[in-house]
């Protein structure tokens, strides 16, 4: 599967407006593959990961080798752009102690986290939701299928957990123009379920 044809798409979007609720009771926004991307160039991951591809291919342990990208995403610096995006648009599900899930979207493996409550640990889980494509099995299945393990993009759905909840302050205050492109609101979110679906079982059938 030539994976560059499933990413999201990179386009303006629109944050959850501030005090705003969902009328199903939920509430969330998206991180999109713009902003993985942003953070792969940011952090200069793709020279570290090709080098790592390279010992890989040399003879060096599979899993050594995903441990070793995994690491690099978590040990990066977030660009000030995507972080203030990110966290704004948890402000607006309430900030710190709001209860989020964080959840890495589309095909392939996925990371889920839980009874997120801060800011810090919201940027933290997006780190390993953005290195969910570099465990040992996904890295070794595009390498079987010869395809390029750059071309992988992630997205991201952060959801409040409870409703409702009071808008507090998280400290950033991004401009428009910084966060469009990096986060999108929630109709848009269920639009991206819906394509992961869609995407996951068009997947299955062209594997199995």
């Amino acid at each position: 599967m030539n994976e560059s044809r499933t990413t999201w798409p990179d386009r303006p979007v629109r944050l959850v407006p501030r005090g705003h609720r969902d009328p199903e009771g939920s509430a969330g926004f998206a991180v999109t593959s713009a902003a993985y991307r942003e953070f792969v160039r940011s952090a200069r991951l793709r020279p570290f990961i090709g080098g790592e591809l390279r010992r890989l291919r040399a003879g060096r342990d599979l899993i050594a080798v995903g441990a070793a990208i995994r690491t690099a995403f978590a040990d990066a610096e977030w660009p000030v752009g995507v972080a203030g995006a990110i966290a704004a648009g948890y402000a607006r599900l309430g900030g710190d102690g709001t209860a989020v899930t964080v959840r890495s979207l589309g095909s392939g493996h996925q990371e889920v986290f839980h009874d997120v409550r801060t800011t810090n640990d919201v940027l933290a889980a997006c780190r390993r939701c953005f290195a969910a494509p570099f465990t040992a099995e996904a890295i070794a299945e595009r390498e079987a299928c010869r395809v390029s393990q750059f071309d992988v993009a992630v997205s991201i759905g952060i959801e409040r957990e409870s409703s409702p909840v009071t808008v507090t302050s998280t400290g950033f205050a991004p401009t428009a123009a910084e966060c469009a492109g990096y986060v999108i609101d929630n109709a848009e979110i269920r639009q991206l379920a819906a394509w992961a679906v869609a995407l996951d079982r068009n997947y299955g059938r062209r594997v199995n």
